[in-house]
């Protein structure tokens, strides 16, 4: 009996080897943790930027069929009647919970929705030439909410003119026909294209 108990503590991994384990456990956890969740983040952007652009891009079509769109009091109006949001904020988004407040905020006057994706949207009241920018915060409340970090700058064109004339809104890359949805620049297009091909 003596000699088995003996056998067998002599096979036990001693205090050093089960430290040594550890210490590579924790080397490797330290190296793969933060690149899964960089990866979880980027698909949850890239999915809730997809489900709001196809979101605004329907919205656009909707208002060009049904032609109810023709200024910043019917582009509200048409908003309200059709998005579907969790919160509207029409006072000072900023201070009502539907803005974030850092760099690309909303203008007071601005209507802004919380999405049931938790995304914000707002508009810069910028209706002008068949366009609507809006602005779109992937995540919410929570930072950077800085332009081309969180926050994406878009044009809807809600038709029928070219969405191309007036105002410089629209440089690049940006819409240029009735529904066309997308951002106003190139580097909004670089953004959708780098978040698009993870």
């Amino acid at each position: 009996m003596t000699q088995k108990r003996r056998h067998k503590a002599h096979h036990a991994f001693t205090l050093a080897e089960l430290l040594i384990a550890l210490l590579i456990l924790g080397v490797i956890a330290a190296f793969t943790i933060p690149k899964v969740l960089e990866t979880q983040r980027n698909q949850q952007r890239t999915a809730v930027m997809r489900e709001t652009i196809a979101t605004l891009s329907q919205l656009a079509s909707k208002a060009i069929r049904e032609q109810s769109v023709t200024d910043t009091a019917t582009e509200k109006t048409f908003f309200r009647n059709n998005l579907n949001y969790i919160k509207l904020c029409s006072a000072d988004p900023n201070t009502e919970g539907c803005w974030n407040g850092g760099s690309g905020g909303s203008a007071a006057n601005a209507d802004a929705y919380v999405l049931p994706n938790g995304a914000f949207i707002t508009s810069i009241n910028s209706l002008s030439a068949d366009r609507e920018v809006i602005q779109i915060d992937w995540n919410g409340a929570a930072p950077p909410n800085s332009y081309y970090s969180d926050v994406l700058p878009l044009t809807i064109c809600f038709g029928p003119g070219t969405c191309d004339t007036g105002a410089n809104a629209i440089v690049g890359t940006g819409p240029k026909g009735p529904g066309a949805v997308g951002p106003i620049d190139s580097f909004g297009d670089s953004y959708l294209q780098a978040m698009f091909s993870n």
